[in-house]
């Protein structure tokens, strides 16, 4: 059991992409792992995976973004 190694920002593969209070002991987050998210409920009991396999959405176009 050596060190943990510590990944620079830009090459790391997992990232919470949103997270938002349901109540206040839940929340629902996006986790992005690679190109995939995952929508999972955190609360004090645990987490319940309510959908994988998500297929990250694509950079919308500036240009398109102001039409």
């Amino acid at each position: 059991n050596g060190p943990i190694p510590i990944v620079p920002a830009a090459q790391r593969r997992l990232k919470v992409v949103e997270s938002i209070a349901l109540d206040p002991r839940r929340r629902a987050i996006i986790l992005r792992r690679d190109s995939t998210e995952h929508l999972v409920i955190l609360g004090p009991s645990g987490e319940t995976v309510v959908e994988t396999g998500i297929s990250a959405p694509h950079p919308v176009d500036q240009n398109e973004q102001s039409r």
